[in-house]
């Protein structure tokens, strides 16, 4: 998920607009996934994702980034 994570960043060219380097987001990205308490079977990382990907849709799909 993590490389899914960083395409959808490169896709809406994130990274020169914002000066993000790479390997920080990446690093960033990871403190986030393992930070997620165990105890909740719902709210977790894949969740957050799940998420993420379909704000990711709902934009491109409507041109809206």
């Amino acid at each position: 998920m993590l490389p899914l994570l960083e395409e959808m960043f490169k896709d809406f060219d994130l990274f020169p607009r914002f000066k993000i380097n790479t390997e920080k987001l990446r690093n960033f990205l990871t403190q986030i996934r393992n930070g997620y308490s165990k105890k909740n079977p719902y709210h977790n990382f894949r969740h957050a994702f799940d998420v993420t990907q379909a704000c990711y849709v709902f934009l491109t799909a409507a041109n809206a980034a």
